[in-house]
């Protein structure tokens, strides 16, 4: 079985070259920023958020959660002088996931959408209609995943990227329930192990299957 959760991690030397000691969350989200400061709070860093800094919500300009999150916190790291970590998700539909995927018709989605949901669902069940008519019919050929991506940017514009995402299928695209647009995605992934939607599941289950939880604690272990 292939593992739950993936992770990876571009350049982990610089945490050896450079002691981290504080950071900016790059959030005004307070539930969010305790969830940071308590994983990160054994490996002796501090974690401020944007309220603590002044500092608006950045624009979030980019067209993937990669070039979001390096955007965000290279906004914020060179604002405020201090090592920014900004964040972004993305749903994926990559049909072909279980064997190494990268080929057939491929889909992308930031997290949260700017789309209404109306649009958002018309998208998802045309990219559902899509699979359907060529083939991708289930159970092994309708991969997707959510990937929450983290860059951590020093004031000088130095870097570390680290990825985390689960992985899994989507389901069937029927008229959605009552969830936000945030939460559309949710309604149709079936995270591998799993024989229901990750709308559906318990609340611990849920943050189990975070990617933004999981990342999180990527980035302690890299502090360790």
């Amino acid at each position: 079985m292939r593992p739950l959760l993936r992770e990876r991690v571009a350049n982990t030397s610089i945490l050896k070259t450079r002691p981290l000691t504080k950071l900016v969350f790059v959030t005004h989200d307070a539930r969010l920023a305790a969830e940071a400061a308590n994983a990160l709070e054994p490996v002796a860093i501090s974690v401020l958020t944007l309220t603590d800094v002044g500092l608006p919500e950045p624009a979030g300009h980019g067209a993937t959660a990669l070039h979001r999150a390096a955007g965000n916190a290279s906004a914020v790291a060179g604002s405020c002088g201090v090592p920014a970590l900004g964040f972004a998700q993305e749903f994926c539909i990559d049909p072909l996931l279980r064997f190494s995927g990268g080929s057939g018709p491929q889909w992308t989605w930031l997290i949260p959408h700017s789309r209404y949901r109306s649009k958002l669902y018309a998208e998802l069940k045309k990219a559902d209609d899509e699979l359907n008519h060529g083939g991708y019919v289930g159970p092994d050929d309708r991969g997707a995943f959510i990937r929450c991506v983290f860059c951590l940017t020093w004031p000088d514009m130095e870097s570390l990227v680290l990825e985390a995402r689960v992985e899994g299928q989507l389901n069937a695209v029927v008229l959605p329930g009552s969830s936000e647009s945030a939460g559309l995605f949710s309604e149709y992934f079936v995270p591998d192990s799993e024989e229901r939607t990750l709308c559906s599941l318990s609340l611990a289950d849920r943050v189990r299957y975070s990617p933004l939880h999981r990342a999180i604690w990527v980035l302690r272990n890299l502090a360790e």
